[in-house]
């Protein structure tokens, strides 16, 4: 009877496992697509992205606390897992039309409190929450679930504890592998959406079909805790709090070191999907080890506690590693740039979250009182922890970003891991804690005030003229910085942002800029009102307000910092655009404030200077570019940029552009000064001009002055850039197109390539009034 009793325990286990490895695969892709298209409704803005992650913890916390509230009330465990998998599977599968509810309701909200940012924020965390509540309240209650399914006595608990929080974290690695380098670019987000809709419901068909035919005789009413809340002993109340904080230390490391990677190596999609697998996979192996360790050995306090301070230790490691200069391009020297990715995401991320994974199932067994109260205090537990990342995203995302640099979330994050160090060795009685814990504990601390004066990547000071740094500022995408260089002509201004693009000024009479941006107003005639997607250093309406006609310029900006920072950049000079009465910058996502505007324009500049950065490839896609061609008046123009050289992407990004714009024109020229050929795709409203010469030489007749900032001094240079698109060939091309849920992106330096197609004059013919009228021959006229 005994044999048959283990083997169905073994079963039982063997399912559980099973299950909790498809949940948190499932649920990695549902976090990414939700999070994807909710940036897509919200907008990319630092606040936005931070209550979309912000509104996935609130929902694991409820359904940790729901598990603890009912614990007592709840019976069969296994048909409640299936009951929940079931439910997050059917919400994956309709979320998708939900989406444009919700836009629908976001729209509504933009126009009616559009004068509030706060009220507007607000709103908006309301409908995250609303939309993604249900869902992730299950996706939290679920591990507490796996524990009392597959834990039938106290001394295997610590093991089977580690082997359930491997596996879950173990599916959620493969789930954001699978969705970053598999999944996404081949089929679009609902159908990612399906795949993880099928795990859930082959996790619901497991978990009764387990119940079925092994776990009635397990099966148990999961016991009342013996204690209320209120008078649990103070160790365990120490224990939680410290479990909390080490919740908040994760997710705060996490933010660390994304900003890190985006630093040392480049801040694209696949940086972060990096940084996030390593972690995963750190966080996995480290519970695994812990559950090898707790099969023959007890859970103690001092063990956690040491796990703790090595991760603490390595954190600190690691800073001192990177603030010494050891990035990514030491290593791609002698190895491929991924492996060299790799390797320093591994060396910065891997060590600390390994040791927090470890002490994770020994700070669980500890928390729990019996297999009786399981439910109860394993919920608890984790209730507590996913609250102490909900505070970690406020304090992180909402203080320390925006006021400090990244010392601020540095030291956040080390106090955070010092204090659950403290917290769950407890008052110093015994030797190990005396005469180890704290006095490495206070080492710690004291290499952490060592470490602080060395801020090489944090602060991103910027000087103007002979001035001593005083003024710092941080966007979503890296830092900004502005370093003074000397040139012939005097002291120069260069503008930094994370490796993604350069500004250059001249001072003092600001001579020499790049006004490639000025390309659309050769051929469109009489422009009265433009509109701008990011504001960089306002050099585009600096040029633009210099025509009279110009009656009103718009930008809109996603960082209050970079207007702080071009603001203090002009202040050094006589002329102004923020002086301007035309000029209006708007604090918002670019793509949702133009969405929802009744507003239309002559002129729209878009497109950023990386097609595969987060959320970059929604200003690259279809429905992006037919929201800009509804914008236009008549007879307007969309200046559209085409980032990379002419290999996979920049074809793809061409053709994408041509679905919308299938008379658009392809401007390509090389800068004198530099080694680059900037591309940029010219998009009509109603059909090219057939005058084009004409209306080049008028363009170039009125203003004289202006148009040779652009490096393109007169007509005949501009006409020699001007290429138009064969679209014959670029159709024969198996090359996919761009869509909100089907991005199309590079990773790194090894992009495939196209054979034969390293060159612009492979798929475009050079501009003549013959050319232009045989290729508009064959457009059918527009609606």
């Amino acid at each position: 009877m005994n044999t048959v009793v283990n083997q169905k325990k073994n079963l039982v286990l063997l399912a559980v496992l099973s299950i909790a490895g498809c949940s948190g695969c499932a649920s990695l892709i549902y976090q990414i697509n939700w999070q994807r298209q909710l940036t897509t409704i919200f907008g990319l803005a630092h606040y936005a992205t931070t209550l979309t992650i912000l509104a996935f913890f609130v929902g694991f916390s409820l359904g940790a606390y729901l598990i603890k509230r009912f614990s007592h009330r709840l019976k069969n465990t296994l048909l409640l897992i299936a009951c929940l998998e079931f439910v997050i599977g059917s919400y994956g599968i309709i979320s998708f039309s939900g989406f444009e509810v919700l836009d629908n309701i976001n729209g509504a909200l933009s126009l009616t409190l559009v004068d509030s940012s706060t009220l507007l924020l607000s709103a908006r965390a309301v409908l995250c929450l609303l939309f993604l509540l249900l869902p992730t309240a299950c996706m939290g209650a679920t591990v507490p679930c796996f524990l009392t399914a597959c834990i039938f006595a106290d001394d295997e608990r610590g093991e089977r504890i580690g082997w359930i929080t491997g596996a879950n974290t173990l599916g959620a690695l493969a789930g954001s592998v699978c969705t970053t380098w598999i999944l996404m670019g081949l089929i679009h987000g609902q159908d990612q959406m399906f795949i993880a809709a099928a795990l859930n419901i082959v996790s619901a068909a497991m978990a009764l079909i387990t119940y079925t035919v092994a776990a009635p005789a397990f099966n148990r009413k999961i016991a009342a805790p013996r204690l209320r809340s209120g008078s649990r002993p103070p160790k365990s109340n120490a224990l939680t709090y410290a479990f909390m904080l080490s919740g908040a230390a994760s997710l705060g490391l996490q933010i660390l070191w994304n900003r890190l990677a985006y630093i040392s190596l480049e801040h694209t999609s696949f940086t972060f999907a990096l940084v996030l697998s390593v972690f995963l996979s750190a966080y996995a192996a480290g519970a695994f080890c812990s559950s090898l360790w707790l099969r023959n050995r007890a859970a103690r306090r001092h063990t956690a506690a040491l796990l703790q301070l090595a991760a603490l230790s390595c954190t600190l490691i690691g800073i001192l590693v990177f603030t010494n200069g050891l990035h990514y391009e030491q290593l791609s020297r002698a190895i491929p740039y991924q492996l060299s990715a790799v390797a320093i995401i591994s060396i910065y991320t891997f060590l600390p979250i390994f040791f927090i994974g470890c002490s994770t199932p020994i700070i669980l067994n500890l928390l729990s009182e019996g297999v009786t109260t399981l439910g109860h205090d394993t919920g608890r537990a984790m209730m507590m922890n996913n609250i102490g990342s909900i505070l970690a995203i406020l304090i992180v995302g909402f203080i320390l970003i925006p006021v400090t640099n990244l010392y601020g979330v540095i030291l956040f994050c080390t106090l955070l891991l010092l204090g659950a160090v403290m917290l769950t060795a407890g008052t110093p009685k015994t030797k190990m804690q005396s005469q180890v814990i704290y006095p490495l504990g206070a080492l710690c601390v004291a290499a952490l005030l060592w470490l602080v004066p060395l801020d090489p990547y944090g602060a991103r000071y910027f000087s103007l003229y002979d001035e001593d740094p005083v003024w710092s500022a941080e966007d979503e995408s890296g830092y900004w910085s502005v370093n003074e260089v000397s040139s012939q002509r005097g002291k120069m201004h260069y503008l930094y942002l994370n490796d993604m693009y350069e500004n250059y000024l001249q001072s003092p009479a600001y001579g020499s800029i790049e006004g490639d941006f000025l390309l659309a107003t050769m051929i469109k005639p009489e422009i009265r009102s433009a509109y701008s997607i990011g504001l960089g250093l306002a050099l585009e309406p600096y040029e633009l307000l210099r025509f009279p006609e110009l009656e009103k310029f718009t930008t809109v900006e996603i960082s209050p910092a970079s207007i702080e920072l071009a603001q203090a950049v002009w202040d050094e000079y006589e002329s102004s655009p923020f002086d301007d009465p035309r000029f209006e910058v708007i604090i918002e996502d670019g793509r949702i404030w133009l969405e929802h505007q009744k507003r239309s324009f002559d002129l729209i500049f878009s497109g950023t200077n990386r097609s595969f950065y987060p959320g970059s490839t929604n200003l690259f896609s279809v429905d992006y570019l037919q929201m800009l061609k509804s914008k236009l008046n008549p007879g307007g123009v969309v200046q559209h940029w085409i980032p990379g050289s002419p290999d996979y992407q920049s074809v793809v990004l061409i053709k994408t552009f041509l679905a919308v714009f299938p008379d658009a024109l392809l401007v390509a020229y090389r800068d004198p000064n530099r080694s680059s050929v900037y591309k940029y795709m010219l998009g009509f409203s109603d059909g090219t001009p057939r005058d084009l010469d004409g209306q080049i030489e008028a363009a170039f007749s009125r203003a004289p002055t202006i148009f040779p900032t652009t490096n393109i001094a007169n007509a005949e240079q501009f006409k020699a850039a001007l290429k138009i698109p064969d679209r014959d060939i670029l159709a024969t091309l198996n090359v996919p197109m761009v869509h909100d849920d089907l991005p199309v992106v590079e990773y790194g330096r090894s992009s495939e390539k196209l054979d034969g197609w390293q060159n612009l004059d492979k798929f475009t013919q050079d501009y003549s009034p013959i050319a232009l009228e045989q290729y508009l021959q064959s457009i059918p006229t527009p609606d």
